[in-house]
């Protein structure tokens, strides 16, 4: 709830941090809460040419909605399907500051 001053009451953020939300007397997973998230990337200099780079992102499914996120059309009403992508890349450096190597369409996590 948005105080007078235009503040907002701790106790509406430690019930939002922990997921779940009152309204009306009824508690719920809380708005908007994004799924759970993952990077994971490992850089190997082979010697200084050669780079091999491997990474992993994932996101858990999203089906813990709020009534409000239910009737959000934007929002698939049964929620979102969890999602992973892998890749790998070789780099070869031309000389010094001047890599050549496939870029990925995202760059891994660094």
């Amino acid at each position: 709830m948005l105080g007078d001053a235009g503040g907002v009451d701790a106790d509406d953020v430690n019930v939002a941090a922990l997921g779940k939300q009152e309204v009306a007397g009824v508690t719920e997973p809380a708005d908007r809460i994004p799924p759970l998230q993952a990077r994971l990337a490992v850089e190997w200099q082979i010697d200084d040419a050669w780079r091999f780079d491997a990474w992993l992102a994932a996101t858990a499914r999203q089906d813990r909605l709020s009534a409000r996120d239910v009737d959000d059309v934007r929002i698939d009403p049964l929620g979102t399907p969890g999602w992973a992508v892998a890749g790998t890349r070789v780099r070869w450096a031309a000389g010094t500051g001047w890599w050549w190597g496939p870029r990925p369409w995202r760059s891994p996590p660094r």
